[in-house]
């Protein structure tokens, strides 16, 4: 049974159960049900309602597989009500003939023909229900307190006649005849019964012909008694009457009791109505606000666009003039570098006369150390003229997914920008959340090993910082001599994560700061990921490689996700990363090794 309405609320403390197990449950409904399909027409089992106890246990809701409105039977006029009565009866009827005979059609169910029969017994007619014309019981099983029992098993026809305290029950099975112990033959009972058969006829004559009557001038009780039936007659009539009228009553008490509900219901539909007409006013004088909006959207996006473009042209001029400066700086520094390398020729030049000299006054000696330049090593630090020193830039990335902590992968951090997206966390306005974690972050470490590989560089390498922190363009920093080293370590203690990382172009930059062509170029890219500012840098390494043979690109791959490999695969470098078992600055003293001092050399 597929539950679609429910019949009514009721409350059970009035009514005991007739089943043997106790009231009437949901299960022995459930078995009930199946059987009565099984074996006859599927109407015929809705007759029954299904119980659903509520919580308390003193409520039962009913239920019913019928679609429509639930009304009493005694609310319901003459001709319903008497087309109700018959389709119950019959029903009822044919309910306690599948229980008389199930024992014999379906063994298997055998044990269920007595809460079958019992099933029959409701309280009256007060606990029946018409929907769509056909009837549904509620309280099937149960009796008033106080009420009767049945005092016999059900029988097709009894169960459908009402008892006279409201209870439809069956009355006895017929009596047996009672039989007669045999005895002794004797006459005188013979005689004594013919004679009361005589005045038996006698009387029945008698009554006839109004003999009965004594003494005859007595009372007419023939008359008495048509007068009797006249009133009973009378008071069948008013009987009635008086029923139609309170099913009548019944019928309005329902629609009362519906119209009281709707009325109900008004009320918060009233409040909901004037709610939305209060909102479509909002709405409404929210119109031109929207349309203010949209227009001022639309002239922020065209202001942002030409900012963008005076932006992008600012920062080319910037680059121009940057490049300028630094050619300018690269060629002072390559007449300092001519000037130092001739005060030291001339230092070297009186050094060896004087020692010339001594040699001249002094007795022949042991034969002095062979530069190393003689032995085919690379000269030392303060051997080799200025202008063959190398030269190192540094490429640092500092975008926002360098402020992530040491610890995390990429694919941790890829997952929490996704995170962040999703939630609306992240975007190009509001920048990235950086996670609490313990530990450095990615670019506090590299800041450190840099620092700390910059003081051990040797005093005639000049070293250059591009830093990549936001679209399109590279910051510059500068080219830093060896007495300007501090201000190189301050100006990488400053950094703050960013934004973007326009890796293409910070390469073509640190390129413009190296030689690479005479003196070696050496440039080390730090960094955590790819270009996010849609350049190439594969491109830019190799036309940097094309234009200064000497230019080396080491990378020091934070993460190790390959994504500048080729950069370093086209000029000759390394691609190292601290995941290879090395610290951040022992990475990077690595990624530096052809500008530090030879290992032979004091």
């Amino acid at each position: 049974m597929v539950r679609q309405l429910r019949i009514a609320r009721l409350d059970a403390s009035g009514f005991v159960p007739t089943l043997g197990d106790g009231a009437a449950s949901a299960d022995l409904h459930r078995r009930l049900d199946a059987l009565i399909r099984r074996h006859l027409p599927e109407v015929t089992a809705s007759l029954f309602a299904e119980p659903a106890p509520a919580a308390d246990g003193r409520m039962i809701e009913w239920y019913s597989d019928l679609a429509g409105q639930p009304v009493p039977l005694t609310a319901l006029t003459s001709q319903a009500y008497e087309k109700a009565r018959d389709v119950l009866n019959e029903r009822l009827k044919s309910l306690a003939a599948l229980a008389d005979r199930l024992p014999r059609i379906d063994p298997s169910a055998a044990d269920l023909a007595g809460p079958l029969r019992q099933a029959l017994t409701y309280p009256g007619e007060e606990s029946v229900y018409v929907i769509g014309g056909q009837p549904v019981i509620v309280f099937w099983g149960h009796q008033r307190q106080g009420a009767v029992p049945p005092p016999g098993p059900v029988s097709p026809v009894a169960a459908a006649e009402p008892v006279a305290d409201g209870a439809a029950v069956v009355p006895p099975a017929a009596v047996a005849a009672a039989t007669t112990t045999a005895g002794p033959r004797r006459l005188w009972p013979l005689g004594l019964l013919a004679l009361l058969a005589l005045l038996g006829l006698a009387g029945y004559g008698l009554v006839a012909f109004d003999l009965m009557r004594w003494p005859p001038w007595g009372p007419d009780y023939r008359a008495l008694l048509r007068t009797a039936k006249d009133e009973e007659q009378a008071l069948r009539s008013r009987m009635a009457e008086l029923e139609a009228n309170v099913r009548d009553a019944l019928a309005l008490c329902a629609l009362q009791a519906r119209l009281a509900a709707a009325r109900a219901d008004e009320e918060p539909l009233r409040q909901k109505v004037d709610s939305l007409n209060a909102q479509l006013a909002a709405e409404r004088e929210l119109c031109p606000l929207k349309e203010q909006l949209r227009a001022a959207r639309d002239e922020g996006a065209a202001l942002t666009r030409s900012l963008d473009s005076v932006q992008s042209k600012l920062a080319k001029a910037i680059a121009a003039c940057k490049r300028k400066a630094e050619l300018a700086r690269k060629k002072e520094r390559e007449e300092q570098r001519r000037a130092e390398a001739e005060r030291r020729e001339a230092e070297r030049a009186a050094q060896q006369a004087e020692a010339e000299r001594q040699q001249a006054a002094k007795p022949p000696a042991e034969q002095p150390r062979t530069p190393p330049a003689a032995k085919g090593l690379p000269p030392c630090p303060g051997e080799r003229p200025p202008e063959e020193a190398p030269d190192v830039a540094i490429v640092l990335d500092s975008s926002g997914s360098m402020g992530f902590p040491a610890s995390m992968t990429n694919t941790d951090v890829r997952s929490e920008i996704a995170r962040q997206i999703m939630q609306g966390v992240f975007g190009p306005a509001a920048g990235m959340v950086i996670p609490r974690q313990s530990g450095p972050s990615r670019l506090e470490e590299a800041k450190k090993g840099i620092n700390n590989v910059v003081r051990s560089l040797p005093q005639d390498v000049d070293v250059g910082l591009v830093v990549l922190k936001r679209c399109p363009m590279a910051d510059n920093l500068g080219f830093f001599s060896p007495s300007q080293r501090g201000a190189l370590t301050r100006q990488v203690d400053n950094l703050r994560p960013m934004q973007g990382t326009p890796l293409a172009q910070g390469i073509a930059q640190a390129g413009e700061m190296v030689d690479g062509v005479k003196a070696p170029g050496v440039i080390v890219v730090i960094s955590d990921g790819e270009d996010s500012c849609g350049g190439d840098p594969c491109q830019a390494a190799r036309a940097l490689k094309a234009a200064k043979p000497k230019v080396t690109i080491n990378v020091v791959d934070i993460v190790g996700s390959n994504a500048a490999r080729c950069v370093a695969q086209v000029t000759g470098g390394q691609i190292l990363t601290p995941e290879d078992g090395l610290a951040f600055e022992k990475t990077i003293r690595r990624a530096t090794t052809e500008a530090l001092k030879p290992p032979h050399c004091p």
